[in-house]
């Protein structure tokens, strides 16, 4: 049996063909361009749609794993960031199931990539754990005898607006302090350039020069670091979960700080803490095993 998963983000659009068994056969991306709006969105997602399905393959449902927060049971987006402008209160399920017309699930994408890193990946062997993703935000997902923690209004596991430093720095939340003002991608450069003369584009150029040992970046990536493991032990205390599965763009880099996290979380818990394996395709996987499990 085969099912068509999305994964609908800030930056682009995934889609994929999957078999039952969690084999990609087909996989399309294009840009989101969100600030052309929802519509724009929605009708890029079309045009992969149909791109995968003009070659024939029988699907019998749709999986979509979308940035912002989800209300699962309806399909429609609870929440999102201007991020993706127009996106809050759209019926995601309605929607594509009126063109489709087949059965639809829709997921908070942090979450999708935590159900996909327990089937295919990393958390296989774990019946809790703390999925983190480190990018440009910081993503969470909790997950507990093999289901996720949604919250009570969709809203559960925002790790990245915890606060890490009460009166720190402002967030886009409208709170201070938050986690991903510390622990992201864009926290990295920003602080980079807060403390240096000379500006950086990317977190990337900031490992970059990590690894040419200028004082600086050096600093920076020191502070991420004690960061990470600060919040890896505050976790530990809210969840005290069998493990973490750790991915996003950061992960790219982690020969520069992983290390230093685990043995700093260990030297206060034994913790299991993991690199995540199926990268940017996470969220696919765990898409396709939504409709999956829906339809089965």
């Amino acid at each position: 049996m085969n099912v068509i998963a999305l994964d609908i983000g800030g930056t682009k659009i995934s889609g994929a063909v999957i078999t039952s068994s969690g084999e990609m056969i087909e996989f399309r991306q294009s840009p989101t361009e969100p600030i052309k709006g929802a519509e724009y969105i929605i009708n890029s997602v079309f045009n992969i749609i149909d791109d995968l399905i003009s070659n024939g393959y029988d699907y019998k449902g749709i999986g979509i794993a979308s940035a912002g927060r989800i209300n699962v049971e309806e399909g429609s987006v609870f929440y999102a960031t201007p991020n993706l402008p127009g996106w809050t209160g759209l019926n995601l399920r309605n929607i594509f199931e009126d063109k489709y017309r087949v059965p639809v699930i829709i997921e908070n994408d942090v979450n999708a990539a935590a159900i996909g890193e327990s089937w295919l990946g990393a958390a296989r062997e774990l019946k809790s754990f703390v999925c983190i993703t480190l990018g440009t935000g910081v993503g969470g997902a909790f997950v507990a005898d093999g289901k996720v923690w949604r919250g009570n209004k969709w809203s559960g596991a925002e790790l990245g607006h915890m606060i890490l430093r009460a009166g720190g720095r402002p967030c886009n939340c409208g709170l201070s302090g938050c986690v991903e003002q510390y622990v992201s991608g864009t926290a990295i450069y920003n602080r980079y350039n807060e403390i240096s003369t000379d500006k950086v584009k990317s977190a990337a150029e900031v490992f970059n020069l990590f690894k040419q040992g200028i004082p600086n970046a050096v600093r920076v990536i020191e502070e991420f670091k004690q960061d990470m493991v600060y919040t890896l032990l505050s976790l530990n205390n809210v969840f005290d979960p069998q493990g973490y599965v750790i991915g996003g763009g950061l992960l790219g880099a982690k020969d520069c700080w992983w290390d230093d996290v685990v043995r700093g979380v260990n030297e206060y818990k034994s913790t299991i803490i993991l690199p995540a394996k199926l990268g940017n395709r996470a969220g696919l996987a765990g898409a396709s095993k939504m409709i999956l499990d829906y339809i089965l």
